[in-house]
């Protein structure tokens, strides 16, 4: 009986790591992607410093959260935000409009592929 025991002891703390790492990714991503979408609101009323604010915020966010992130992501997918975050703001910095919205909606999209690459569904399992 206690060979049954252990092997559903471990697949329960596996369950429950994965769920935990998806929740986790999709509140940090929600939270980020929603300082973008500031970040894009004050770009539409021209004002590039508390753009700036809203794309540093959620990059020192980003920054806090890699190690964990690090751990539960693909590092090729972590790395695209990373190149997006930096092209962002050396758009923010050119005060170039059209490719910071060009740059924040990749972002917006890749931060959303980082949370749906860990949902707990049939596709993500197989």
């Amino acid at each position: 009986m206690r060979a049954f025991y252990i092997p559903v002891t471990l697949l329960t703390i596996i369950l429950f790591s994965s769920v935990a790492a998806s929740s986790y990714t999709r509140q940090c991503t929600a939270e980020w992607i929603a300082m973008l979408e500031q970040c894009e609101d004050f770009l539409h009323e021209d004002q590039w410093e508390r753009a700036e604010d809203r794309l540093c915020a959620a990059q020192e966010g980003w920054e806090t959260h890699a190690t964990v992130l690090h751990m539960i992501l693909e590092h090729e997918d972590l790395e695209e935000a990373e190149r997006l975050f930096s092209g962002a703001f050396a758009a923010c910095r050119e005060h170039d409009s059209t490719e910071l919205r060009i740059l924040l909606h990749q972002l917006r999209t890749q931060l959303d592929f980082l949370a749906a690459t860990q949902k707990a569904n049939l596709k993500n399992i197989l």
